[in-house]
């Protein structure tokens, strides 16, 4: 069996769109059954969704130059886009600010109780432009 390059496009397509049903998880048997179910299984599909996207990515180009072109052609478009300098320089002072907290261990990886932490965020920040790719492609 043969997989090509528009089924882990599709596979990453369920992801996302499973993701967004995290709110309806409830894990009776974690510590905090209402959070960490959420979190874990927010945190995976989004993972799981970003790794099948990349490889969906990695196939459809046949040459490295095809691939550098088409970085190329992104940043261009992306580096002057207001929005998205804003919400690169908004994750740029969370992660100065995770690493001189009080505690950045748990800065970085927040806690189960609250589910906030700068890898949480980043997650949240991977879903959004994985959707706006994704949906777009």
């Amino acid at each position: 069996m043969e997989i090509n390059s528009a089924q882990f496009l599709k596979i990453s397509k369920f992801l996302l769109l499973a993701a967004v049903f995290t709110p309806l998880i409830y894990a009776n048997n974690l510590i905090y059954p209402y959070l960490t179910g959420k979190i874990l299984f927010f945190r995976i599909t989004v993972g799981l969704a970003m790794i099948f996207f990349a490889a969906y990515k990695i196939l459809i180009f046949k040459t490295i130059d095809e691939f550098k072109k088409y970085l190329k052609d992104i940043f261009k478009v992306y580096s002057r886009n207001p929005l998205i300098l804003a919400v690169v320089l908004f994750f740029v002072s969370l992660l100065i600010s995770a690493i001189f907290a009080v505690n950045p261990y748990q800065a970085f990886w927040g806690n189960l109780d609250r589910g906030e932490g700068l890898i949480n965020l980043l997650h949240y920040l991977i879903f959004a432009l994985l959707i706006a790719a994704v949906f777009n492609s």
